[in-house]
Parts: structure tokens; sequence; C-alpha cells
């Protein structure tokens, strides 16, 4: 089974182009009218191969599609936490900046560990909605 997205999307694409050209390929080759066509389909059982192929062809369209959302739904994970984290420590550093306007190191402490918490506060609740 590949294991990215774009694997999965050039495997569906290529069995797609490989029916269309078996299908043009079988129709041209024959020459027969469509209803001997027809015929032929349903006696040979071309019909039921042909969904059989296109419902898994399903599976590999729903199994690109979870993929590309368990990316997204982490990329939403860590941008969350990242801007969340960052606007708390500024508001913290804006804050600090108030009390203690000569003590850089202080205030850097209060910005540092406000971020800190926030990021591991929001991490820890978002966790079990990314799982």
């Amino acid at each position: 089974m590949p294991k990215s997205v774009e694997e999965l999307i050039n495997l569906k694409q290529e069995v797609i182009d490989g029916l269309e050209e078996y299908y043009g390929a079988i129709t041209n080759a024959t020459r027969f009218s469509d209803a001997v066509t027809a015929d032929g389909e349903r006696l040979l059982g071309v019909e039921d191969i042909y969904d059989a192929v296109m419902e898994r062809l399903e599976a590999v369209s729903f199994a690109i599609t979870t993929r590309s959302q368990q990316h997204v739904n982490l990329l939403q994970f860590w941008l969350t936490i990242v801007f969340g984290a960052s606007g708390i420590g500024f508001s913290a550093a804006s804050i600090a900046t108030w009390y203690y306007r000569t003590g850089l190191w202080t205030v850097l402490g209060w910005t540092l560990s406000a971020t800190l918490v926030t990021g591991i506060g929001l991490a820890l609740l978002l966790k079990g909605k990314v799982e």
C-alpha cells in the first residue's frame, strides 16, 4: 500500500488510465456493434470486474481523503499551539513591562514561562481531539 497521499493519487490515476486504455483497445479491436459489445460485456463479466475495480478505487479515494485530513488536522494542531502560546507570551510581556520597567530578565522570564505553560496546556487540551 502506498504511504503518501501523492502515491495514492498516482495509483488511482494509473488504474483509471489502464481501464480506459483497455476498454478502448477492446472496443477498437473487435469493432462489434453496440448490442454485441453490450452482450459480450455482460456474458464475460466485464461489468462486474469493472465495478469491483471501481469499488477498490473508491477505497483508495477514501484513504487519500483520510490521510490528507489527518495531515491538515496535525498542522492545525501545531499552528494552534504555536500561535496561541506566542500570543499569550506577548500579552505576558506587555503586562510584565508595566510592573518591571527596568528588569529585562524578569520580563523575559514572564514571557518564556507564560509561553511554555500555555503551549503545554494547549497541547494537553488538544491532544485528545487530534487522536
